[in-house]
């Protein structure tokens, strides 16, 4: 799949290279359309680099798994762990 290799694209590669591959991410709530993105976070996905190469891009994979309580943010089925923000 073609993409764009920019800053992004090297950043992931610099970050595969030096070991760090596996991150937890924010899956945020968007609209209908799926075209404007709300910033309310509804749950957590785990996103894995499999393969990293600046001038050919990044392969990933991502983690999600329906979790049986429902998080806050009422998405059962987009997460794969839990985080609470403590003040």
């Amino acid at each position: 799949m073609p993409g764009v290799h920019n800053s992004v694209t090297h950043g992931l590669d610099c970050l595969y290279n030096q070991g760090h591959r596996q991150f937890m991410v924010p899956v945020v709530q968007c609209n209908a359309a799926g075209t404007n993105i709300t910033g309310t976070v509804t749950g957590f996905a785990t996103f894995v680099i499999d393969n990293a190469t600046s001038n050919h891009g990044i392969d990933f994979h991502v983690i999600s798994q329906e979790i049986s309580d429902l998080p806050l943010g009422g998405c059962a089925k987009c997460g794969s762990g839990k985080m609470m923000l403590v003040r």
